[in-house]
Protein backbone atom coordinates (compact mmCIF):
# COMPACT_ATOMS: atom_id res chain seq x y z
CA UNK A 1 0.00 0.00 0.00
CA UNK A 2 1.17 3.32 -0.45
CA UNK A 3 3.13 5.06 2.82
CA UNK A 4 1.61 7.86 4.04
CA UNK A 5 5.04 9.66 4.39
CA UNK A 6 5.59 9.31 0.33
CA UNK A 7 2.30 11.26 -0.87
CA UNK A 8 3.78 13.80 1.48
CA UNK A 9 7.47 13.97 0.17
CA UNK A 10 5.60 14.08 -3.06
CA UNK A 11 3.12 16.63 -2.81
CA UNK A 12 5.78 18.77 -1.40
CA UNK A 13 8.48 18.20 -3.93
CA UNK A 14 6.25 19.00 -6.59
CA UNK A 15 5.03 22.35 -4.96
CA UNK A 16 8.34 23.37 -4.61
CA UNK A 17 9.28 23.17 -7.93
CA UNK A 18 6.00 24.50 -9.19
CA UNK A 19 6.53 27.36 -7.01
CA UNK A 20 9.81 27.27 -7.21
CA UNK A 21 9.63 28.46 -3.53
CA UNK A 22 10.30 26.67 0.20
CA UNK A 23 7.38 24.66 1.72
CA UNK A 24 5.96 26.29 4.68
CA UNK A 25 3.15 23.60 5.58
CA UNK A 26 1.22 20.93 3.91
CA UNK A 27 -1.29 18.51 4.86
CA UNK A 28 -2.40 15.56 2.96
CA UNK A 29 -5.15 13.58 3.35
CA UNK A 30 -5.53 10.10 1.76
CA UNK A 31 -8.52 8.99 -0.02
CA UNK A 32 -7.70 5.58 -1.00
CA UNK A 33 -5.18 3.25 0.17
CA UNK A 34 -5.99 0.97 -2.65
CA UNK A 35 -2.55 1.50 -4.69
CA UNK A 36 -0.04 -1.40 -4.65
CA UNK A 37 3.75 -1.36 -5.60
CA UNK A 38 3.76 -1.31 -9.31
CA UNK A 39 0.27 1.51 -9.60
CA UNK A 40 1.16 4.79 -11.40
CA UNK A 41 0.29 7.52 -10.27
CA UNK A 42 -0.53 10.95 -11.70
CA UNK A 43 -0.05 14.16 -9.88
CA UNK A 44 -1.37 17.53 -10.74
CA UNK A 45 -0.07 20.66 -9.03
CA UNK A 46 -2.57 24.11 -8.79
CA UNK A 47 -0.95 27.32 -7.73
CA UNK A 48 -3.78 28.57 -6.29
CA UNK A 49 -2.25 32.05 -5.38
CA UNK A 50 1.56 33.16 -6.04
CA UNK A 51 1.91 36.77 -4.14
CA UNK A 52 4.97 38.49 -4.06
CA UNK A 53 6.33 36.35 -1.16
CA UNK A 54 3.89 33.60 -0.42
CA UNK A 55 2.27 30.81 -2.49
CA UNK A 56 -0.63 28.55 -1.64
CA UNK A 57 -1.27 25.31 -3.60
CA UNK A 58 -3.22 21.93 -4.07
CA UNK A 59 -1.63 18.81 -5.06
CA UNK A 60 -3.80 15.87 -6.10
CA UNK A 61 -2.83 12.02 -6.65
CA UNK A 62 -4.27 9.81 -8.84
CA UNK A 63 -4.79 6.02 -10.14
CA UNK A 64 -6.59 6.26 -13.30
CA UNK A 65 -9.89 7.78 -12.59
CA UNK A 66 -9.55 7.39 -8.52
CA UNK A 67 -8.24 10.02 -6.11
CA UNK A 68 -5.82 8.65 -3.90
CA UNK A 69 -4.38 11.68 -2.16
CA UNK A 70 -5.40 15.35 -1.76
CA UNK A 71 -2.72 18.05 -0.51
CA UNK A 72 -3.26 21.53 0.55
CA UNK A 73 -0.37 23.84 1.84
CA UNK A 74 1.97 27.03 1.20
CA UNK A 75 5.41 28.04 0.35
CA UNK A 76 6.86 31.12 1.04
CA UNK A 77 10.34 33.11 0.73
CA UNK A 78 11.60 34.49 3.70
CA UNK A 79 11.58 37.65 4.82
CA UNK A 80 14.99 39.03 5.83
CA UNK A 81 16.02 40.47 8.26
CA UNK A 82 13.20 38.72 10.46
CA UNK A 83 12.82 38.23 14.11
CA UNK A 84 13.33 34.19 14.79
CA UNK A 85 13.23 31.72 16.81
CA UNK A 86 12.10 28.08 18.39
CA UNK A 87 10.15 27.68 21.19
CA UNK A 88 10.02 23.55 21.77
CA UNK A 89 13.25 22.25 23.72
CA UNK A 90 14.35 19.52 22.13
CA UNK A 91 14.95 16.18 24.60
CA UNK A 92 18.22 14.60 25.45
CA UNK A 93 19.10 11.40 23.62
CA UNK A 94 21.86 9.72 22.67
CA UNK A 95 23.21 10.14 18.92
CA UNK A 96 22.11 7.98 16.52
CA UNK A 97 24.57 5.91 15.83
CA UNK A 98 24.43 4.98 19.67
CA UNK A 99 20.84 3.91 19.47
CA UNK A 100 19.82 0.42 18.23
CA UNK A 101 17.82 -0.48 15.43
CA UNK A 102 14.14 -0.36 15.50
CA UNK A 103 11.99 -3.95 16.21
CA UNK A 104 9.37 -3.20 13.95
CA UNK A 105 6.00 -4.80 14.08
CA UNK A 106 5.22 -4.40 10.58
CA UNK A 107 7.64 -5.59 8.32
CA UNK A 108 7.89 -5.59 4.03
CA UNK A 109 7.64 -8.55 2.99
CA UNK A 110 10.75 -10.60 2.12
CA UNK A 111 11.10 -10.24 -1.88
CA UNK A 112 8.57 -6.86 -2.04
CA UNK A 113 10.31 -3.28 -2.31
CA UNK A 114 8.48 -1.07 0.36
CA UNK A 115 9.39 2.10 2.33
CA UNK A 116 11.42 -0.12 5.52
CA UNK A 117 13.65 -1.20 3.03
CA UNK A 118 14.84 2.21 1.63
CA UNK A 119 14.85 4.08 5.34
CA UNK A 120 16.73 3.20 8.50
CA UNK A 121 15.11 3.29 12.02
CA UNK A 122 16.27 3.34 15.44
CA UNK A 123 14.99 3.70 18.71
CA UNK A 124 16.46 6.68 20.23
CA UNK A 125 17.47 5.88 23.67
CA UNK A 126 17.43 8.49 26.48
CA UNK A 127 20.77 10.35 27.83
CA UNK A 128 21.81 9.79 31.39
CA UNK A 129 19.56 12.67 32.01
CA UNK A 130 16.86 12.67 29.38
CA UNK A 131 13.06 10.88 30.69
CA UNK A 132 13.00 7.91 28.58
CA UNK A 133 10.30 8.69 26.43
CA UNK A 134 9.46 6.87 22.99
CA UNK A 135 11.40 8.69 20.27
CA UNK A 136 12.71 7.05 16.61
CA UNK A 137 15.75 8.62 14.81
CA UNK A 138 15.15 8.06 11.10
CA UNK A 139 17.06 8.91 7.41
CA UNK A 140 17.45 7.46 4.10
CA UNK A 141 20.69 7.15 3.92
CA UNK A 142 23.34 9.43 1.41
CA UNK A 143 20.16 11.80 1.48
CA UNK A 144 20.16 14.94 3.74
CA UNK A 145 16.66 15.85 5.68
CA UNK A 146 15.24 18.27 2.85
CA UNK A 147 11.23 19.14 3.40
CA UNK A 148 10.41 16.54 1.05
CA UNK A 149 12.25 14.14 3.38
CA UNK A 150 10.98 14.89 6.30
CA UNK A 151 7.63 14.53 5.12
CA UNK A 152 8.78 11.20 4.17
CA UNK A 153 10.20 10.40 7.75
CA UNK A 154 8.09 12.02 10.37
CA UNK A 155 5.10 9.50 9.37
CA UNK A 156 5.67 7.71 12.41
CA UNK A 157 2.94 9.29 15.09
CA UNK A 158 0.17 6.57 15.18
CA UNK A 159 2.76 3.87 16.25
CA UNK A 160 3.36 6.14 19.63
CA UNK A 161 -0.39 6.54 19.98
CA UNK A 162 -0.10 2.59 20.16
CA UNK A 163 3.00 2.87 22.11
CA UNK A 164 0.77 5.09 24.83
CA UNK A 165 -2.06 2.14 24.71
CA UNK A 166 0.60 0.03 25.99
CA UNK A 167 0.98 -2.05 22.97
CA UNK A 168 2.78 -2.60 19.07
CA UNK A 169 1.76 -1.03 16.13
CA UNK A 170 0.75 1.54 13.88
CA UNK A 171 -2.12 2.65 11.96
CA UNK A 172 -3.59 3.76 8.50
CA UNK A 173 -3.73 7.51 8.23
CA UNK A 174 -6.54 9.72 7.58
CA UNK A 175 -4.61 12.58 7.44
CA UNK A 176 -0.84 14.10 7.62
CA UNK A 177 0.41 17.52 8.42
CA UNK A 178 3.65 18.59 8.42
CA UNK A 179 5.04 22.29 9.66
CA UNK A 180 8.55 23.09 8.20
CA UNK A 181 11.10 25.34 9.99
CA UNK A 182 14.95 25.21 9.52
CA UNK A 183 16.51 23.63 6.82
CA UNK A 184 19.38 20.97 7.24
CA UNK A 185 22.30 19.28 5.32
CA UNK A 186 21.86 16.69 8.04
CA UNK A 187 20.61 13.13 7.13
CA UNK A 188 18.75 12.11 10.78
CA UNK A 189 15.31 13.15 12.06
CA UNK A 190 14.90 12.84 15.34
CA UNK A 191 10.82 12.51 15.58
CA UNK A 192 9.35 13.36 19.59
CA UNK A 193 6.06 12.15 19.60
CA UNK A 194 3.08 13.91 21.43
CA UNK A 195 0.79 11.42 21.88
CA UNK A 196 -2.84 12.94 22.29
CA UNK A 197 -5.99 10.67 22.58
CA UNK A 198 -7.03 7.13 21.30
CA UNK A 199 -11.34 6.73 20.76
CA UNK A 200 -13.43 4.21 18.96
CA UNK A 201 -10.58 2.71 17.43
CA UNK A 202 -8.80 5.77 15.84
CA UNK A 203 -5.72 8.07 16.88
CA UNK A 204 -4.62 11.42 17.46
CA UNK A 205 -0.94 12.67 17.89
CA UNK A 206 2.16 14.97 17.15
CA UNK A 207 5.54 15.02 17.16
CA UNK A 208 8.60 17.96 17.14
CA UNK A 209 11.15 17.18 14.74
CA UNK A 210 14.86 17.82 14.87
CA UNK A 211 18.16 17.21 13.65
CA UNK A 212 21.44 15.73 15.26
CA UNK A 213 22.56 19.36 16.36
CA UNK A 214 19.97 20.43 17.52
CA UNK A 215 18.18 22.34 14.49
CA UNK A 216 13.97 22.44 14.75
CA UNK A 217 12.67 20.95 11.68
CA UNK A 218 9.13 21.05 11.96
CA UNK A 219 6.17 19.40 13.59
CA UNK A 220 4.47 16.40 12.12
CA UNK A 221 0.38 15.79 13.31
CA UNK A 222 -1.76 12.68 12.23
CA UNK A 223 -5.37 11.41 12.68
CA UNK A 224 -5.11 7.38 12.07
CA UNK A 225 -7.20 4.29 12.23
CA UNK A 226 -5.05 2.33 15.17
CA UNK A 227 -3.83 -1.81 14.10
CA UNK A 228 -2.39 -3.37 17.14
CA UNK A 229 0.29 -5.79 16.63
CA UNK A 230 0.66 -7.24 20.59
Amino acid sequence: RLYGGTAMAIAIAVAEQATDRPALWCTVQFVSGESEVGDRLDVQVDVRAHGRRTSQFRVTGTRGDALVFDALGAAGIPREPAKEGFFAEMPAVLAPEECPGMAFPMGAPEGRPGFLRHMEVRTAQSAPDGDGAYRLWSRVPGRPATAAMIGYLSDWVPSAVVQALGHRGGGTSLDNTVRLGWPTDEEWVLVDFDAHAARGGYGHGAAHLWSPSGTFLGTASQTASLMFMG
